[in-house]
């Protein structure tokens, strides 16, 4: 292997790494708020991940991709992909929870 090509291996792999290392942050981040809000709304954890539209569930789903992209720093489409909806979903769901999160001043507490 030339050096050149020596080079771009080792590049690739610190990128690599740094991604993994980006990716299991963010899901070890995720599933502590994915618990701090059912703790906080008295709902089963799990059930952010299934389908349904009951009020208690909406708020926690609103909550999560707000704290979600405003505090952990994630991304739509990676908020999206967590909780298996698209993209224009989510970006909705951020704007009415920013509405409502603001009025609350418990829900400061989440992140913290």
């Amino acid at each position: 292997m030339g050096s050149r090509d020596f080079i771009r291996q080792v590049l690739n792999d610190e990128e690599t790494q740094e991604t993994k290392c980006k990716t299991m942050k963010h899901k070890h981040d995720w599933q502590s708020l994915l618990g701090a809000v059912s703790n906080r709304l008295g709902i089963e954890k799990e059930s952010l991940d299934k389908k349904g539209r009951g009020h208690a569930i909406v708020k926690a789903r609103e909550a999560c991709i707000f704290f979600a992209m405003s505090g952990l720093g994630m991304s739509g489409q990676e908020v999206a992909n967590r909780l298996h909806q698209n993209k224009a979903s989510v970006s909705r769901a951020y704007y009415r929870a920013s509405e409502w999160i603001g009025k609350e001043a418990e829900w400061a507490k989440v992140l913290s």
